[in-house]
């Protein structure tokens, strides 16, 4: 049998657990919903080689000898937390921190991969990171429903707007 002080410092430990975890969720969701032109980003060095393109990424430069996670932006970091974490979890829509998975899901879909400016400016290991989690979001039948009705509705929008043809 456990001690009643035991049984405290357990429930104290998931508490604090708990505050953690939202915590990271809401800073999560404050990066993904921080514009592209305004994001912090990994600081490389890069200068273009004569014989090399200019409008080459830039991110597949050298990282003069300095390992891949000293590169890494904040964003970064907090999505591979995220992935870390939640890599078991396939249920979000039920889970007790529904309503920031909601959001986070939104904010990856409309903030991140949907927007153009921000995957032209980050290098393709934070895209592919963006990507990770939203694969673990759309494990709830929930986000991917959300997911298709957006694309269909969006799609649908874009048709209706670039045709010339007058709707009955």
């Amino acid at each position: 049998m456990m001690p009643v002080e035991d049984k405290r410092d357990k429930g104290q430990t998931s508490a604090v657990y708990r505050d953690n975890e939202e915590k990271d969720l809401s800073r999560l969701l404050d990066l993904l919903n921080t514009p592209a032109s305004k994001q912090q980003l990994p600081s490389i060095s890069w200068i273009p080689d004569e014989n090399q393109n200019i409008t080459s990424n830039p991110w597949a430069a050298q990282t003069n000898g300095l390992l891949p996670h000293q590169h890494q932006s904040t964003e970064a970091l907090a999505l591979e937390k995220f992935s870390s974490r939640y890599q078991g979890v396939r249920n979000f829509s039920s889970h007790a921190y529904h309503s920031y998975f909601n959001q986070i899901f939104t904010a990856l879909v409309k903030q991140r991969v949907c927007y153009l400016e921000w995957i032209q400016r980050v290098p393709p290991e934070n895209i592919l990171r963006v990507l990770i989690c939203l694969r673990m979001l759309m494990r709830d039948h929930m986000f991917q429903v959300e997911f298709f009705q957006s694309w269909w509705s969006q799609s649908s929008f874009r048709a209706v707007t670039t045709t010339d043809r007058k709707l009955p």
